[in-house]
């Protein structure tokens, strides 16, 4: 009887079966990465709506959001109708100005504006009484939708018109 030093073929298979669920595991969780870059920024961007809805509820005044699809950046500010000057409102948590660009946030780097319109423009506006109106302060006659993108993983954010309710698809 010989002394064989090497590896048994039940060895070598359990190895290759492991290092192909590693590798299964590796790439799914490599592309669901796509999918949770876009996901977390269409939820931000719908709860910056809602915000935007909400303090034009609360404070009595017209509140919105424009998009920069050039530049992949929205912004969040008030709106004075009697002037039509759109002043950027202060993010609550940081104090700094309500600008929003995904390159900056951990996680959401590279997803891009790739459109937005409100009724063939690209600012939506909430009326005293929470009603969705376009950069001409008319009211919404359909929805109005964002597009986000990143690597070819989109998600829309809609804005119904009369309603103002935000959904993500």
């Amino acid at each position: 009887m010989r002394n064989e030093r090497g590896f048994s073929l039940v060895e070598l298979v359990l190895v290759l079966v492991v290092t192909g669920i590693l590798a299964v595991s590796a790439i799914s969780a490599y592309f669901g990465a796509e999918d949770n870059r876009v996901d977390g920024a269409a939820k931000r961007l719908a709860s910056d709506l809602a915000y935007a809805r909400q303090t034009a509820l609360t404070e009595n005044g017209v509140f919105g959001i424009a998009f920069d699809t050039v530049n992949d950046t929205y912004t969040v500010h008030e709106f004075d109708p009697a002037t039509a000057v759109e002043t950027t409102i202060a993010n609550t948590l940081t104090q700094q100005a309500a600008v929003t660009d995904f390159d900056n946030i951990p996680g959401m780097e590279g997803v891009t504006i790739q459109a937005a319109n409100f009724g063939g423009t690209q600012t939506v506006r909430f009326s005293s009484n929470g009603t969705p109106q376009d950069d001409n302060e008319a009211d919404l006659a359909a929805q109005g939708t964002v597009v986000l993108n990143h690597s070819g993983v989109t998600r829309t954010i809609t804005v119904q018109a009369n309603t103002g309710e935000i959904n993500i698809q």
